[in-house]
């Protein structure tokens, strides 16, 4: 299975994590995400593969993904995810995502990380490269340095 997501800004991130030797909770890698089991910590490092909006959710709700800007990227991500996994259907991104939303209704990061992704897809003309976009932004002037 190869490492390249098909999407500059998501390979880019993947690379950035590797090169600068950051430690992340999560990251973008081929056709799925990695994501550090937190409740293993710090006793083990296990990577857990995400697929799916529903799979995040899971890994949310387990709180194998933790703290409040984790779980941002986590609900960006998740919603990439399911823009991915069914481009042509933009009214089912919504249902996609309901157990992202659900994982952790107080979280206020998650709620605007997803609402943000799929917004972005849904006036592109290419929402999956939109979603990748919107989803491995990391600070503002990453947006525009594309």
């Amino acid at each position: 299975m190869s490492n390249q997501t098909g999407f500059l800004v998501l390979d880019r991130l993947a690379q950035r994590i590797t090169d600068e030797g950051l430690l992340a909770p999560l990251w973008p890698q081929g056709e799925s995400l990695a994501l550090v089991d937190q409740t293993k910590l710090p006793f083990e490092w296990d990577v857990i593969e995400i697929r799916t909006a529903d799979e995040m959710a899971e890994a949310i709700r387990k709180m194998q993904v933790r703290g409040s800007g984790a779980i941002g990227c986590a609900g960006a991500l998740g919603a990439y995810l399911s823009v991915r996994n069914a481009p042509q259907l933009a009214d089912g991104w919504n249902r996609a995502v309901q157990s992202l939303r659900q994982a952790r209704p107080t979280a206020v990061a998650l709620q605007l990380a997803v609402d943000e992704v799929l917004a972005v897809a849904r006036e592109a003309t290419e929402p999956v490269e939109a979603a990748a976009t919107a989803a491995a932004v990391t600070e503002p002037e990453d947006a525009n340095s594309e």
